[in-house]
């Protein structure tokens, strides 16, 4: 191929005069928004984003409900439960059964299924092993003391006093062949009178500091080596 072609393939390919655009010179050549429209598309973008605002609130609304109804049927299995319950304690007789005595002859002696059972800082607490009723030493027959509020007993037993009809839960632990428990029964039977009442109501993180210190650690050693 020699230039001669080459041109004539170029002149071929040229655009004709009547298909060459003509630049734009003047504003008025400009295409325009018609006003009518350009409202028409911005409240057309107002609806859907007033529709979207509309699914979003009913979405917030559905969970926060959800939520409501979870909340008040917790509240109603809890009410349910403390209920429930409460009626099972003041039913239970706390009893696991009769036993024989030594004695002879052998009577027939009814047993407890309670126990004593002694916290680390000497706090004290009775429990039934069948309705997991705890009796604690400021308790009467009429109120029960938790958590320092006052409450009707609904046992009708007290540490030390109860209903006509009912053992104390003390004599109760006394009439048990459950053995009573204790956080740190060697420990405390092995301190002195006055250092048992030095603990007495202590809280349990200070009774480890306690522990921890060299005179404690000390003493312990020989307390342990009986000097």
């Amino acid at each position: 191929m020699n230039a001669g072609d080459v041109r004539a393939q170029l002149v071929g390919f040229a655009p004709a005069e009547d298909q060459v655009e003509e630049p734009i010179t003047s504003a008025e050549q400009v295409k325009t928004t018609d006003p009518n429209q350009m409202m028409a598309g911005l409240m057309k973008l107002l609806e859907i984003l007033s529709q979207r605002e509309a699914r979003l609130e009913m979405q917030e609304r559905a969970v926060i409900e959800a939520a409501a109804k979870r909340d008040e049927q917790i509240r109603k299995s809890n009410k349910d439960w403390d209920r429930n319950r409460l009626a099972t304690q003041a039913r239970c007789n706390h009893r696991k059964g009769y036993t024989k005595t030594f004695k002879s002859p052998a009577p027939l002696t009814v047993d407890f299924a309670v126990y004593m059972h002694t916290f680390i800082n000497l706090k004290r607490e009775i429990k039934c092993r069948i309705c997991k009723m705890t009796w604690r030493p400021e308790d009467t027959k009429d109120f029960l003391f938790i958590q320092g509020l006052k409450i009707h007993n609904h046992t009708g037993i007290g540490w030390s006093d109860a209903v006509t009809g009912k053992l104390s839960a003390t004599a109760m632990t006394e009439q048990s062949t459950d053995k009573p428990s204790a956080s740190e029964a060697p420990l405390v039977g092995q301190l002195p009178e006055e250092v048992t009442s030095l603990l007495q109501g202590r809280e349990p993180e200070w009774i480890a500091k306690l522990l921890q210190s060299p005179e404690a650690k000390a003493f312990l050693e020989r307390t342990a080596a009986g000097k």
